[in-house]
């Protein structure tokens, strides 16, 4: 647990740096019966934005790079700061995006369209311009995840199982012991998650969920949405 410790420390210091470059942008839902997948919604966002006006389906584009991005900060205490093939290319690769970004609309390899931004959402493309900040968390929305805990195990769960599923091509019905042991064993997880304050065994307070963030604590509740409807 030694890694989310020192990260939930760390939230104070860059967290109202990230609000402004990288707001947490994220719309998980499990996919009841057939198993769990928090980023769903997302991907089922990418494949209709095909249908959807260009700039409409770049916005989608958007919020799927900026939650990889995010997440990625995240679990490795770090703060990316321009969004580079090379970092394009290890999101992909440690499975924080599902495929490399492409511009709607646009001919050829476009990912380079996309650029970190210091105003607004944080985020926008050189031809159909910036995420509009309603999109993205207030900063109430933020402080929230910097100061609990219990809020952080969740979000660095549905990060680990997402991770997971796009790596094993895996889809998982519940969170029990078994999986949060795989986590672990392949990385995608420091330790065994503990309910803060609540001792040996809490990981049974962290279930799966079909509304905000995909997870959810049977004894503080679930995270706040992340991106507003």
């Amino acid at each position: 647990m030694k890694k989310e410790s020192n990260v939930v420390r760390n939230w104070v210091c860059f967290g109202m740096a990230l609000s402004v470059i990288l707001p947490v942008v994220s719309s998980f839902s499990p996919a009841g019966a057939e198993g769990f997948n928090p980023l769903d919604a997302l991907s089922k966002k990418a494949t209709s934005a095909w249908k959807m006006p260009e700039k409409e389906s770049c916005y989608v584009v958007q919020r799927q790079i900026l939650d990889g991005l995010f997440r990625y900060n995240v679990f490795n205490n770090l703060k990316v700061d321009a969004l580079t093939p090379a970092v394009l290319r290890t999101l992909l690769a440690q499975h924080y995006l599902e495929k490399m970004p492409a511009d709607p609309g646009q001919r050829g390899s476009t990912s380079s369209h996309f650029k970190l931004s210091a105003t607004g959402s944080g985020l926008l493309c050189t031809v159909h311009g910036a995420l509009p900040a309603s999109m993205a968390p207030d900063r109430k929305t933020l402080q929230a995840f910097m100061q609990n805990p219990c809020f952080h195990w969740q979000l660095n769960l549905s990060t680990a199982i997402t991770r997971f599923n796009r790596a094993k091509n895996e889809r998982n019905t519940k969170i029990d012991l078994a999986l949060l042991a795989r986590l672990v064993e392949e990385g995608y997880l420091s330790a065994i998650p503990v309910d803060p304050g609540q001792g040996v065994g809490s990981w049974s307070h962290y279930q799966a969920s079909r509304g905000g963030i995909g997870v959810t604590c049977t004894r503080h509740g679930p995270a706040p949405e992340l991106i507003p409807h």
